[in-house]
């Protein structure tokens, strides 16, 4: 393939090197390629709301990415401010041709994109985008199942049932320049710029494409993966092992694709478990991609409307452990601390917010983890 183009490869959420195809398609395209991520602090504390936990782990991504670029002779750029103006900026000054991205599910990144590109192609700069946080295209799964969201795990499935099966993945490849003022102009900020401290906590997991590929590693060698484990003085715990890779799975660090391979080296029903839990995933991005207030209960079409009551006392005790039951206020001391509760954990918590005794609104809890889980 020919390379002659001058292209920006826009990191958002693919933050990997491996199985990055839309990067590939760069870098097999193009004479030269810029890394970029965007720095817009508005649209994410609106869109995203990032804690300092969890703000700390997204520049661990950036920073173990910017070690794998430099590897590839180059860095990452990191652009800081409005999204649309400041592409516009850089692309005018480095004469690109082309822009990549790799896809995101949810409608406030789509309505972006849509947004951006409409501005860079009015610049005679084409724009590719390619799936990668996914195993499967949302649009795609939704037009097999005769143009409807599937409702249940059991319409996904015969969604899916006749589209090509995740495929390997791509290879990786990276070239392009570095400037020599780069640390000052381009380099990752400091976590001040959220608008946050540091945290006094030490981190639990640390960020980055590295972390995250041994770990994957650790867990598909790890032979009590998905089994009964343990005593605690005496009793069965019954907490079943996770692979705790949902975080780096969320930022893009570790590829769908490369995790759906790396089961077929368990067991038959370990494989499968896990692979179940991926199409879980896969299912709830279907219904974000077409769902308008998809967080929310109001304006939302597929949510039931509920009559909860309103108690800001009993909120504030819910977020800050208060409630006076031990089990919930450990837990949700420890999501505030740490960033991270096992799953089993966020089910109980949500269940006593809600249904199960203080008859709260649901998107109380939804905030509460988006902002905290890392």
């Amino acid at each position: 393939m020919e390379k002659t183009h001058r292209t920006v490869h826009w990191f958002r959420k693919g933050l990997r090197l491996h199985d990055n195809e839309a990067l590939y398609h760069a870098v097999t395209t193009s004479q030269v390629v810029f890394p970029i991520y965007i720095l817009d602090v508005d649209w994410q504390t609106e869109k995203e709301k990032f804690s300092a936990l969890k703000t700390r782990f997204l520049i661990e991504c950036l920073r173990d990415l910017d070690e794998g670029l430099k590897k590839c002779g180059t860095r990452l750029y990191v652009l800081t401010g409005d999204a649309t103006t400041v592409i516009k900026k850089f692309c005018k000054e480095n004469e690109i041709t082309q822009m990549t991205w790799m896809k995101d599910a949810e409608i406030f990144y789509r309505e972006r994109d849509e947004e951006i590109t409409k501005v860079v192609h009015r610049m005679e700069i084409k724009t590719k985008s390619f799936l990668g946080h996914t195993l499967y295209d949302q649009d795609e799964v939704i037009a097999k199942n005769g143009g409807k969201i599937p409702m249940d795990l059991s319409e996904f499935y015969a969604a899916i049932a006749d589209m090509e099966q995740p495929g390997a993945p791509c290879p990786t490849s990276c070239i392009a320049p570095a400037v020599d003022n780069h640390e000052s102009t381009y380099g990752i900020p400091k976590i001040s710029v959220w608008g946050h401290q540091a945290p006094r906590s030490l981190p639990i997991y640390r960020g980055g494409e590295r972390q995250a590929l041994k770990a994957l590693q650790a867990k598909i060698n790890d032979p009590t993966l998905f089994t009964l484990n343990g005593f605690n003085q005496g009793v069965k715990t019954k907490l079943p092992h996770t692979t705790y890779l949902s975080a780096y799975q969320n930022y893009g660090c570790i590829s769908t694709r490369h995790f759906w391979k790396a089961a077929e080296k368990l067991p038959e029903s370990k494989t499968i478990m896990l692979r179940g839990q991926i199409m879980y995933r896969e299912f709830f991005y279907v219904a974000a991609s077409q769902v308008n207030n998809f967080t929310k209960m109001a304006g939302n079409r597929i949510c039931r409307q509920i009559e909860w009551y309103k108690n800001e006392e009993h909120l504030s005790a819910w977020q800050e452990g208060r409630t006076g039951y031990p089990y919930i206020d450990a837990v949700m001391r420890q999501l505030v601390t740490e960033g991270f509760i096992h799953h089993l954990n966020r089910w109980a918590v949500a269940s006593f917010l809600t249904n199960g005794q203080l008859w709260l609104n649901w998107e109380h809890g939804q905030e509460s983890m988006f902002y905290d889980l890392i």
